[in-house]
């Protein structure tokens, strides 16, 4: 750095007077309003660095060389953000207070003010030079992590392997496959779906069994199927039949319990979310959120089934198993395909995904992002597109937070009745705000 341009002797002797000299030693703070009123420094020596200070090591902002002007509070040094401008070498910074700059010939006070302004711009430039290159550097590596998932996931579909093992899984129960596919046409009525539960016995006497049960800890036993989709919603029913299909074929471990009581969380959130965007993609969204973790049960059968495999079964992507597990029983192609792109948003923008499907899998991240909020996991809001997607899906609130806790705990408030029990005890620990009418 050059610095900024010299005074001439007389003004600078002139300003030396009506000024305060102050010597910083290497990593000493120049403290905004160290004295009322101080309005602008020069720095006559030395080097003077800008960073963002608080808990984590400083972080560098802009440099201040011999003869730069600075106006600490157009930098941000004395706002809320936390700067500090501390010394990087000895160095002697006049200050000139508000009164003092007052008393200047009006040319001189132009010529000051012009002064900080030039820093001002300059460093604004260098800003949006930065901006640029680290815009290039998050589009190559947006690339080049897009290319590696491409590469490793390369093969899948022709690996004998592969396909061999999800062929030899158990299918789900054709209830099941037969209700997705209902779910999969917007306005899917409730009639339909409580057609097809009756048209099978024995899934009436084990949804009559569930509802009875803990789970639900309903006060008055239900007999009757017409009032449980009466008293607990088109959504309940068809979760809970989609629920009891998935547990007849995946393993009855602690592993997959767990699994699948994230899955079902995170189903009836999903529900929930898509009330603030797109009512009708609720039903097909919930159904998603139950299914997008099944790679992973997969997985988890899989190592049981072939214990020698374990180590190569860790390695593969469980939501392309997953999504290639539900191709092959023919559920729809926007089920498996969001299934498979549903780790998309971790690292490119909704707008950048390159997905046919980026408004389904927006949901399911915010959806994601919603469970880990409500679970007290608050490091899911540094998350660097989770705002991006907040407004691409149009949700309420002026910030992500905002909609988890000031509308969506609302809308679930509401119906709790109607929740499962490990969802009602989640609210419960959240506080007063998740039981207020």
């Amino acid at each position: 750095m050059t610095g900024g341009e010299r005074l001439p002797e007389r003004v600078l002797i002139a300003l030396y007077n009506m000024g305060k000299v102050l010597k910083l030693q290497p990593g000493e703070q120049l403290i905004p309003g160290h004295e009322k009123g101080v309005g602008v420094f020069l720095v006559m020596r030395g080097l003077l660095r800008v960073c963002r200070g608080g808990a984590e090591p400083f972080r560098e902002v802009t440099l201040f060389d011999n003869f730069d002007w600075l106006a600490p509070g157009i930098v941000g040094a004395s706002g809320a953000p936390g700067y500090i401008v501390m010394a990087e070498e000895p160095s002697q910074v006049l200050a000139l207070e508000e009164t003092t700059l007052a008393t200047l010939e009006p040319p001189l006070q132009r010529y000051i003010l012009g002064k900080v302004i030039q820093s001002c711009v300059q460093r604004l430039r260098g800003i949006e030079l930065e901006a640029g290159h680290s815009a290039t550097v998050n589009r190559y590596l947006r690339g080049v992590i897009l290319d590696v998932r491409a590469r490793h996931c390369a093969g899948y579909e022709s690996s004998e392997l592969i396909t061999g093992l999800l062929r030899s899984l158990p299918r789900l129960p054709a209830y099941s496959l037969q209700l997705i596919r209902i779910l999969d046409q917007e306005g899917a009525s409730h009639r339909e779906v409580t057609r097809l539960v009756k048209e099978d016995p024995s899934l009436v006497s084990q949804l009559l069994k569930v509802i009875n049960s803990p789970y639900y800890g309903l006060r008055k036993k239900v007999s009757d199927l017409n009032y449980a989709v009466l008293y607990l919603g088109f959504n309940q029913i068809h979760q809970l039949m989609l629920s009891t299909g998935l547990r007849q074929v995946m393993p009855h471990t602690d592993e997959f319990q767990e699994l699948h009581h994230h899955s079902v969380l995170l189903s009836h959130l999903a529900y929930e979310v898509c009330q603030f965007h797109d009512r009708r993609k609720a039903s097909i969204l919930s159904t998603i959120g139950l299914l997008h973790d099944i790679g992973q049960s997969v997985s988890l059968l899989l190592r049981a089934q072939n214990p020698r495999w374990s180590l190569f079964v860790d390695m593969l992507d469980t939501a392309r198993i997953g999504a290639m597990l539900l191709k092959e029983w023919g559920i729809p192609s926007m089920i498996h395909e969001t299934i498979d792109s549903q780790g998309l948003l971790d690292f490119t923008p909704p707008g950048l995904a390159d997905t046919p499907h980026r408004e389904a899998v927006a949901l399911l991240h915010a959806t994601h992002a919603a469970c880990a909020v409500l679970q007290g996991r608050m490091d899911i809001l540094e998350h660097p597109f989770l705002e991006e997607i907040r407004e691409f899906l149009q949700l309420p609130g002026e910030s992500f937070r905002d909609f988890v806790e000031g509308h969506l705990l609302r809308e679930l408030s509401g119906k709790q009745h109607t929740l499962p029990r490990h969802l009602r005890e989640l609210l419960a620990t959240i506080g007063p705000q998740a039981s207020d009418p």
